[in-house]
């Protein structure tokens, strides 16, 4: 799950570039939805996003991740509850205030 947060370019997301990453995308939204569905997704999520967080803006590949991805309700409340439950400030208040309770279409 790391490599393919990593590789995935969440700016180009929204681009017309991104059909050629569509395989790779559409692979992430799956891999994602069965993944939430176990219990150790709630402590794995947040740490591969902390990990992320030593090359990339992680604030900003978060808010490109909920809002591209067009992933399902629960799975964006399982990502958020993962993330409010990291140990880095920042992430957890993404995970909970801005993504899910600020962005979401509730």
């Amino acid at each position: 799950m790391i490599c393919l947060l990593d590789i995935t370019d969440f700016k180009d997301l929204k681009n017309q570039n991104a059909k050629k990453d569509q395989p790779k995308t559409q692979f992430l939204i799956q891999r994602l939805s069965t993944c939430t569905e176990s219990l150790p997704f709630l402590d794995y999520f947040a740490e591969a996003i902390e990990a992320l967080s030593q090359k990339h803006n992680v604030i900003e590949c978060i808010n490109e991740l909920f809002k591209h991805l067009k992933l399902t309700i629960p799975v964006q409340i399982v990502m958020a509850l993962s993330l409010a439950q990291s140990q880095n400030a920042p992430i957890a208040k993404e995970g909970i205030w801005d993504q899910f309770l600020i962005n979401s279409p509730l």
